[in-house]
This record gives structure tokens, sequence and C-alpha cells, in this order.
């Protein structure tokens, strides 16, 4: 299983949302962080899977790095979400 490719594939979805750079007009702002936020959630749970089967060093590093910014991302669109919605 390609997990880099698919954890890589969700990540640019949620930075994409994330960002407002979508090409649905019909969504709102929060609307779109939701689904960011809905595409990180995909990304940990993807994390916590791969973590249980890789065993190279490599590969571990790898994952770590990519985790690290997938989580600070997440993060941020809760915090855009909290500013927007005090929710």
């Amino acid at each position: 299983m390609n997990w880099d490719v698919l954890l890589d594939a969700l990540q640019t979805k949620a930075k994409i949302f994330a960002d407002g750079l979508h090409l649905l007009d019909t969504l709102t702002e929060s609307d779109s962080y939701n689904l960011s936020l809905l595409h990180y959630q995909a990304c940990d749970t993807l994390i916590t899977k791969v973590r249980q089967e890789i065993t190279t060093k490599s590969d571990k590093l790898a994952l770590g790095e990519q985790a690290n910014e997938i989580y600070t991302g997440a993060i941020n669109v809760c915090l855009k979400l909290y500013k927007q919605t005090n929710k």
C-alpha cells in the first residue's frame, strides 16, 4: 500500500479547503473549514493505522514529519473555525 501517496492526497485536499481555493462557490467559509477538518481527521485515522504497520526507521521518520505538518494544519483550521463560530 502506498500510504504516503494517500496521506499526501488527503493532506492536499485539506489544505485546499482550508485556504478557500476550492471551486465550489456554494460553500460558506465555515463549510470549507469543516470539510478541511474532515480531511485532516481522515489523515489522523490513516496515520494511526500506518504507525501500527510500518517497521523501518526511514518510514517512521517520514511519517513523523508528515504527521507534524498535518496536525499543525488541523490545529490552524480549528483556530479559524473557532474565530468564526466561537465554537
